[in-house]
């Protein structure tokens, strides 16, 4: 039976901010390994999109073709890396559609709370992965 909270909830909510809920639930489910895996994921991810761009705001004033040829890159990557088993288990696979909808978000700005909550969930796994890929660097501390 579905509660008239729920019901009510529906009809105001989009697809795109209940795929983002289901993906904040997804990343607050991770497992530390998978929370690790999509972390580093992220951040190399973010790091080669503001080395292409020459940063964010690079990315955010580019020419939208060259910013949609991006992402599509990206999805064809994510389309790629759901074929790897161990990938999927490991949610490091699901890194570059996280980018996609975390790219996404920034270009339309503001947004509901749920895309800012999204949001600040992907940009904590960035500066995650920044810190795992740190420690892994030779003469890192």
């Amino acid at each position: 039976m579905i509660s008239l909270r729920l019901w009510k909830q529906k009809p105001n909510a989009s697809g795109g901010d209940l795929e983002l809920g289901n993906l904040i639930a997804e990343i607050g489910a991770f497992t530390p390994e998978q929370r690790a895996a999509a972390a580093r994921g992220l951040a190399m991810l973010w790091d080669a999109c503001l080395g292409q761009f020459g940063g964010l705001d690079g990315f955010l004033e580019a020419d939208p073709v060259d910013r949609a040829a991006y992402l599509e890159d990206l999805r064809s990557a994510a389309d790629r890396m759901k074929l790897n088993e161990a990938l999927l288990r490991s949610r490091y696979a699901l890194a570059p559609k996280l980018m996609v909808l975390y790219l996404e978000s920034l270009l339309r700005g503001g947004g509901a709370a749920v895309a800012r909550e999204f949001g600040q969930a992907v940009a904590t796994l960035i500066e995650q992965g920044d810190k795992l890929r740190a420690l892994r660097k030779p003469g890192s501390h």
